[in-house]
């Protein structure tokens, strides 16, 4: 188990949560199951899901327990035991190797030993993600995808209102306009002792870099639904 100093989400709207140890342990193990190149981004997408949505924090209470309803490779119910799994057992998210890579990233240890079945590998991947996540967790690594609630692989077809922030080592970052209007891009921040982490930097948030960013993510927002719109009218 992580144990130490953390950091804490600081949100906007005057809402703060403070990581715990069993937060660190569980980001990484959700890092570590949904893959991609982009780490601190999946992290960073979580985080403004969790802390930046209202209607999510007061449902799940803790970041942990959003990341494991939300993180495919984090669910319980999907295990062998889960009872979603129980009541589905001829789905095809309830295959034995599927529930079986669920059950290994949901009992990857912090420390040494490691089970078997991590590789050299493996165990080189999950070393990478927990100095990754600790870094994270203490204000040190930017955020690429300010305004990101939601991810998925680029093979994943999104719902209609959601607007790509970023595409990134195999997977697709998004925004939900329903949910993120009014946003500036350090809507949420990792605060760490003194030390500042927000989008595209540490240590402090520059005023022009954040005019910068919304103009950006405005423009993206406006021509993404312009497009659907237009798809919708010559589809039907």
């Amino acid at each position: 188990m992580p144990s130490g100093q953390w950091g804490r989400f600081v949100v906007k709207d005057g809402y703060q949560y403070p990581l715990t140890n069993d937060d660190i342990l569980w980001a990484a193990r959700m890092v570590y199951g949904e893959g991609g190149s982009d780490r601190p981004a999946v992290l960073w997408a979580t985080a403004q899901r969790f802390a930046g949505i209202p209607a999510r924090r007061n449902r799940h209470v803790t970041y942990l327990e959003s990341l494991r309803q939300w993180s495919e490779p984090l669910m319980e119910r999907r295990t062998s035991t889960g009872s979603w799994c129980l009541a589905n057992p001829t789905s095809d998210r309830c295959t034995p190797e599927k529930m079986l890579r669920r059950e290994r990233m949901q009992s990857m240890p912090w420390d040494p030993p490691y089970p078997a079945w991590m590789t050299a590998a493996n165990r080189s991947k999950w070393e990478a993600i927990k100095v990754l996540t600790v870094k994270w967790a203490r204000g040190e690594v930017p955020n690429s995808v300010p305004l990101a609630t939601d991810m998925a692989a680029e093979s994943v077809t999104p719902g209609p209102r959601l607007v790509i922030v970023k595409r990134a080592g195999g997977n697709v970052f998004y925004m939900d306009p329903a949910v993120s209007n009014g946003w500036t891009p350090d809507h949420v921040t990792v605060q760490f002792q003194g030390r500042v982490a927000g989008p595209g930097v540490t240590g402090g948030i520059k005023p022009e870099h954040i005019a910068m960013i919304v103009g950006s993510v405005g423009m993206v927002v406006v021509g993404g639904f312009a497009f659907w719109a237009w798809r919708r009218s010559h589809s039907r």
